[in-house]
């Protein structure tokens, strides 16, 4: 019983850490584009 707990703990906890990993890439993948958009047309 504690293992399947444990189980589902471990893929709720992975499945929220993809999430929030896929997201903070996205963020930053944005920012560096509009920065770099900026740049090129400051120039």
């Amino acid at each position: 019983m504690a293992e399947e707990t444990n189980k589902y703990v471990t893929a709720c906890l992975s499945l929220f850490y993809a999430k929030f990993f896929s997201c903070f890439l996205f963020s930053c993948f944005m920012c560096y584009s509009l920065s770099v958009t900026g740049m090129s047309l400051n120039f």
